[in-house]
């Protein structure tokens, strides 16, 4: 309410017109003025004093003495009006009276011209009222006006002023900031300094530009400061850290540098760059010695001077899985560092474990994918992997002797009977027919010729009939000697049956060739089935009473017309369970039961018949023979009346004669009793009037006939003198 007083008396003062006449009656004089009836005039700010026209309150005479009244200036004030001056004072020579002189106001108070009183006495521009008294308005203010304000106005954003500070020119743009071409209320406004340039004091001038190497890094931009790897040489340089080395923002001598990220602090305070599969970090604030820090077990980096954990990645052979690289199985592999994931092996290849690169098969071998060894890797037939360590190897080819059937198999021995000469062969030759060799023969002639054969050529011949080997070898058959023989093929040669021979004769090579000796005669028998048997299902067959050696081309009749069975039969070429009738059995075959007589001929050669059986029922008979040319054959005495003279001749004794079993001779038949030798083979009637014995009687040959006594006669043939008849007139004596 007080300011508001103060600033109604203010505006009254200003606007009453200076030098204006006043009007004042005697009511309206003041003290000291002249209190009359009547108005009297006083112009030029005056006023009546009851004696003359005097300055008023508010006004002074001037030094000069003159006689006008002048206000009193801003910052006094005068509250009386003139008291009448004496000469003395009016000429100068002594002071003027108190209550004629404007009066100071207060400090950091002012007034305005003309103030009639202290209390028109206010704060002044740049101070403001604090209730007692007129205090300078703070920086970052002021006040242009004057009166007692209990504050200052604000400078504008981003300017600044000095204590009592009186105008809004005053205000100027702060450190950091330049006068912009906006306006705010009238007032001008700051800006920030643009990039990298900068005012260190407050003013309204422009910005300035940094110089080379420094930069502005605060806000606002008051300063440039040395970038990052320099330091200050002077306020308008800075120079450059030595190579691997860094200093933070403002460095202010070189002993700042300290290496960079990467590099580790050696002697002296040289930089050595972190080696690969290390890394140092320089910290903030920047570390002076720094030290490079290894990575991880099977961790590494990309090159030297890594700067960061976050540069060590997986070395080849290893992923990363949960944080932690761990190793490639076998089968997979990873040829580059980094944590992404391995790789399959592809065919043909193989892998241990944390592989860098899968590793080709050995030449020639072959694999699937994803292998985990180089057993894995398959050489092919006819070669054997051979392994140097456990990534290396060779498909070696199998020796002689050996073979590897399919691709990935070892090289095994030939089995026996078998052999291969060559190497890197995928099997084994088999041994020519009617040879053997031992298990991994490696030559042809490692096939021995089995007994009974031998060596023609790369092949295995049956010894010749008549010919034998008893062992195996590759040796040459050797002949039968005499009253021996071998059929096709013999491992010994067989002797000749009992009462037999073969004359002398060599190589025989069928029982055939063995005949009968003198005195003995050759006898057919044909072989018959006549032993009953049961197999092991219980079914029945009959078994020849020996087996039969059968031969190409030959033709067997089977009859069984005396046997009552009306059922199928089957020969058998097993020497086995007669039921088990192997389909190469040439012989094998049903027999029509009603024919009752079945021809068969023989295809497979040196074919034994042993077994002849039913399907289904018992026999009712049992006789059933076989005949043809393998009929047994057998020698016996001689018959009586014929000779043998050997290798199986039966000869008739010539006619009319008679001979014992067992003759082996023409000699041996002796003329019947009523013939007589006429010659060494042949027996003639014994002639009219002879007689002729016997000759078995005589004892000895009968050469002539025997002569009738005299005058007897005989008819032809007479066998002894009794059959001598007297003549007509004779008598016997």
């Amino acid at each position: 309410m007080q300011d508001c007083l103060l600033l109604l008396v203010h505006i009254l003062i200003l606007i009453t017109p200076v030098g204006s006449t006043q009007f004042y009656t005697a009511q309206d004089a003041l003290p000291g003025t002249l209190a009359t009836h009547g108005a009297h005039i006083c112009a030029d700010s005056k006023v009546w004093s009851g004696l003359a026209c005097v300055c008023a309150a508010g006004f002074s005479r001037p030094i000069s003495h003159e006689d006008g009244c002048a206000p009193c200036s801003p910052g006094f004030y005068k509250a009386t009006v003139d008291l009448d001056l004496t000469d003395d004072q009016q000429n100068g020579f002594v002071p003027l009276p108190a209550d004629n002189v404007c009066q100071s106001c207060p400090s950091d108070a002012t007034s305005y011209a003309g103030a009639v009183s202290i209390d028109e006495c206010v704060c002044g521009v740049g101070f403001y009222y604090d209730g007692a008294k007129c205090d300078p308005c703070p920086v970052n203010t002021f006040k242009d006006y004057a009166f007692d304000s209990t504050s200052c106005a604000s400078c504008p954003a981003n300017t600044v002023s000095l204590v009592q500070s009186d105008a809004p020119s005053d205000c100027e743009c702060e450190p950091g900031y330049e006068m912009s071409s906006q306006t705010a209320g009238g007032l001008p406004t700051c800006a920030p300094c643009p990039s990298d340039e900068f005012k260190a004091a407050a003013g309204n001038v422009q910005c300035q530009a940094c110089h080379a190497d420094a930069s502005v890094y605060s806000t606002p931009a008051v300063e440039c400061q040395c970038d990052v790897g320099f330091y200050e040489v002077s306020a308008t340089q800075c120079d450059a850290c030595p190579a691997d080395h860094t200093s933070p923002v403002n460095s202010q001598a070189k002993s700042a540098c300290v290496c960079v990220s990467g590099y580790s602090t050696g002697a002296s305070y040289t930089c050595t760059p972190c080696a690969i599969g290390s890394y140092s970090t320089q910290t903030d604030p920047l570390t002076a010695v720094l030290t490079c820090t290894g990575c991880p077990n099977h961790e590494t980096t990309a090159g030297d001077t890594s700067t960061s954990s976050s540069d060590c990645v997986c070395d080849k052979g290893y992923y990363r899985d949960s944080g932690e690289c761990k190793p490639c199985a076998a089968g997979f592999f990873k040829n580059a560092i980094g944590d992404q994931s391995c790789s399959p092996c592809g065919v043909n290849s193989f892998s241990l474990g944390a592989a860098e690169l899968c590793v080709d098969c050995p030449t020639s071998a072959v694999s699937v994918s994803e292998s985990t060894s180089i057993a894995a890797c398959q050489c092919p037939a006819g070669h054997e992997l051979q392994t140097q360590s456990t990534t290396s190897g060779t498909c070696e080819e199998c020796n002689p002797g050996y073979y590897s059937a399919n691709v990935g198999d070892s090289c095994v021995e030939c089995e026996e009977n078998n052999y291969q000469s060559s190497s890197g062969q995928d099997h084994c030759e088999t041994c020519p027919f009617d040879s053997t060799s031992p298990a991994g023969s490696s030559e042809i002639t490692q096939c021995i010729c089995d007994a009974g054969f031998a060596r023609a050529g790369d092949q295995c011949n049956a010894c010749p009939a008549g010919h034998v080997k008893p062992t195996a070898g590759n040796s040459a058959c050797s002949e039968c000697s005499d009253n021996k023989y071998s059929t096709d093929p013999a491992v010994e040669c067989v002797d000749c049956p009992a009462n037999t021979f073969t004359n002398g004769a060599t190589g025989q090579s069928a029982a055939s060739a063995c005949k009968c000796v003198a005195g003995m005669q050759q006898v057919t028998t044909p072989s018959t089935f006549a032993t009953e048997s049961v197999n092991s299902e219980g079914a029945p067959y009959f078994e020849l009473d020996q087996p039969m050696v059968l031969t190409v081309g030959q033709e067997v009749t089977v009859d069984w017309s005396a046997t009552a069975s009306s059922h199928p039969f089957a020969l058998s070429l097993s020497d086995g369970d007669p039921y088990e009738l192997p389909s190469s059995d040439i012989l094998t075959q049903v027999i029509d039961s009603n024919a009752k007589t079945t021809t068969l001929t023989v295809h497979s050669a040196s074919t034994h018949l042993y077994h002849m059986c039913r399907w289904g029922h018992q026999f009712q008979g049992v006789l059933v023979t076989i005949n043809g040319a393998t009929d047994a054959h057998t020698c016996e005495t001689c018959d009586a009346d014929f000779y043998c003279p050997g290798y199986s001749v039966k000869t008739n004794c010539i006619d009319h004669s008679v001979s014992q079993a067992g003759s082996d001779s023409v000699s041996d038949c002796k003329c019947n009793a009523g013939f007589y030798r006429s010659a060494s083979a042949v027996c003639s009637d014994c002639p009219t009037d002879h007689h002729c014995a016997a000759e078995t009687e005589l004892g000895e040959p009968l050469t002539e006939p025997t002569d009738c006594p005299a005058d007897s006669f005989a008819p032809a043939n007479s066998a002894s003198v009794d059959d001598c008849t007297c003549d007509p007139g004779y008598e016997r004596t």
